[in-house]
Formats: structure tokens, C-alpha cells, sequence
């Protein structure tokens, strides 16, 4: 299952208020198509998330074991929490 798809049912969780916290989202953009694909992830949480955040890093600046290499950016979502507050 792409990642995609995976939020796409995610959102419709979080629409029904079926699941609360955060989301963190992480691709090495190697093609345009990458990154339509990071840009419609975004726009996929918007509706439903309060502050969506996308972050590019350089290549070669950063050390993540998903992506050894460090030959394109990486593209980094994440969103602050959300759905229902946990009673304490």
C-alpha cells in the first residue's frame, strides 16, 4: 500500500473522529512525480489537521538509515496533534 493511500484512509478516520494524535511523513523526492505525490499528501491532511508542516532537506544534510545515500532532498510532513484531548 503506498503511503498515499494510507493517508487517505487516515483522513477519513480523522474526519469521523475515530483517531487522534500525530503524523509524521518522510520521502526522498527522486522525481516531480515525488513530489506531486508530498504535495498531495498535504493536501489530503489539510482539511482535517490544524497545521500541516512540510519541510525540505538537502541533500547530504541529513542521516536517516531509510536513506543512506544521500543523493536527493528529503521531504519531511508532519502535522501537531490532533483529534480529541486525552482526559487526564
Amino acid at each position: 500500500m503506498k503511503a498515499i493511500d494510507i493517508l487517505e484512509e487516515l483522513s477519513s478516520k480523522i474526519k469521523s473522529g475515530n483517531y487522534e494524535g500525530n503524523i509524521g511523513y518522510i520521502v526522498e523526492i527522486e522525481n516531480n512525480k515525488t513530489l506531486q505525490e508530498v504535495y498531495k499528501a498535504k493536501s489530503i491532511l489539510e482539511p482535517f489537521v490544524d497545521d500541516v508542516k512540510l519541510r525540505i532537506v538537502e541533500p547530504k544534510n541529513y542521516k536517516l538509515t531509510q536513506f543512506p545515500y544521500n543523493k536527493h532532498p528529503v521531504v519531511r510532513i508532519s502535522t501537531e496533534y490532533f483529534g480529541k484531548k486525552m482526559e487526564k
